[in-house]
């Protein structure tokens, strides 16, 4: 009888092992002043303090300051420069260093959010965005937005979340600040068993704290292809079970070689809201991640309200301070743009729509209001034109007559000098021969 021994199996056991041995710490001091939680009642106090902040940030207001750095490697930039050149695309290669600032005042009114948002340059990092100030609302269904400086609105479908740091910038989310690398730890931790937890209590920046360490391991259908995850987690009681740091470290293995690491790190300063004194919301904030880029991210809040009553006119273009006259450009569909403008019996909203009235032409006698923003208007973000398709053709066939009229005069000029030249030829021969008659 022969044995079957499965070297694979056990070289990738032996692979997982190393991984657990190497990145397990010396454990924190602990303290034995008080007695821990299960594991099962951690998690639900978590989530219970999560969920009573959630559902008073959806009826809140506040304001927000963020900076946002990075840095891709040479290998993508490398690899984005080639597909730009490969596609004809012309634009300056892309720099490995980009960063912005960011100031935000947010509004939320159940499903209703709006951002009012001014994006700035830092210095001379690369911009990740371009500067703006820009108002925008959005709810399941659709968003609008308002562009201060080109003065120009638009009604688009839901935005979509992007999963890195600079997702931000694209669209700020008070909710997800209180995420790390974009989960919710309390679900993340149920998916866990207690046995393969590290649970004590320590002290952290001069706070007892709650301390969870573990490792698991997540795989496809090949054996050979999985991913090890070194989580580490601090939690506060006295500040209702927030997160006040996460750490991971992440290697990801092909066919049993590991091929890729990167980290996440989450760390966040609370305080008491003034509404709610039991309720902890975030007054700092800092993430680094190294997945994609090398991304920071710092925001410091302030002005924050919970369990407000935001009116809805918060989030229509009223709300807004839309002009009278503003092109609206509707980009819910696919292909060209639908132009309306913000009209007298235009209604643009996150409860309705109605834009009726706005499909005419513009009036020759409305005037915008003077700009109160510095005019440096952001590069045209629409590429339709607003007049008529036939002004280029008949361009073209004014320039086209011109020349055709400019040719003609030359070639008449050319001929009568020619027949000028032909005259006088002749009177001088004619001289020529009644001058050797006389002879």
């Amino acid at each position: 009888m022969m044995l079957y021994f499965n070297y694979k199996k056990y070289f990738l056991s032996f692979v997982y092992i190393a991984f657990v041995l190497s990145h397990r710490e010396a454990v924190p001091e602990q303290l034995s002043d008080k007695s821990l939680p299960t594991y099962e009642q951690l998690i639900s106090k978590m989530e219970a303090s999560y969920k009573q902040r959630e559902e008073l940030l959806s009826h809140s207001t506040g304001k927000a300051r963020v900076r946002l750095e990075g840095e891709t490697n040479k290998e993508t930039i490398n690899y984005l420069n080639l597909r730009m050149e490969e596609q004809g695309i012309i634009a300056e290669p892309i720099k490995p260093k980009y960063g912005n600032m960011m100031e935000v005042e947010w509004h939320s009114n159940g499903d209703y959010y709006r951002y009012d948002v001014v994006i700035d340059k830092i210095g001379d990092l690369s911009e990740y965005e371009p500067k703006q100030h820009v108002k925008y609302s959005f709810n399941k269904e659709y968003a609008l937005y308002y562009d201060q400086r080109a003065m120009r609105s638009y009604i688009n479908n839901s935005p979509i979340t992007y999963g890195t740091l600079a997702g931000f910038i694209n669209l700020f989310d008070i909710k997800r600040c209180y995420k790390s690398s974009n989960f919710l730890l309390y679900d993340m931790l149920k998916s866990y068993k207690p046995s393969t937890i590290l649970l004590q209590r320590i002290e952290e920046e001069g706070m007892s704290c709650i301390y969870l360490s573990l490792i698991d391991k997540s795989s496809n259908s090949n054996e050979g292809d999985f991913e090890v995850r070194d989580n580490k987690v601090w939690i506060s009681e006295s500040q209702n079970y927030t997160v006040i740091k996460h750490a991971a470290h992440v290697e990801r293995y092909n066919n049993g070689l590991l091929f890729k690491t990167y980290d996440y790190e989450y760390k966040a300063d609370y305080e008491p809201s003034i509404d709610f004194p039991d309720v902890w919301i975030l007054k700092n904030l800092y993430q680094y991640e190294t997945q994609f880029s090398d991304e920071s991210l710092w925001i410091e809040f302030s002005d924050v309200r919970l369990g407000i009553d935001v009116p809805v006119e918060t989030f229509n273009f009223d709300g807004f301070g839309v002009p009278v006259g503003a092109p609206i450009f509707d980009k819910r569909n696919p292909g060209p743009s639908t132009l309306y403008y913000y009209l007298p019996g235009v209604y643009v909203g996150l409860d309705r729509l109605d834009l009726a009235a706005g499909a005419v032409e513009m009036p020759p006698d409305l005037e915008f209001p003077e700009q109160t923003l510095p005019p440096e208007p952001l590069p045209e973000p629409d590429p339709e034109p607003t007049v008529s398709q036939d002004a280029p053709t008949s361009q073209v066939e004014t320039g086209s007559s011109s020349a055709s009229s400019s040719f003609k005069s030359v070639y008449f000029i050319a001929a009568v000098t020619i027949l000028l030249g032909c005259v006088a030829v002749f009177t001088f021969i004619r001289k020529r021969k009644q001058g050797t008659r006389n002879e």
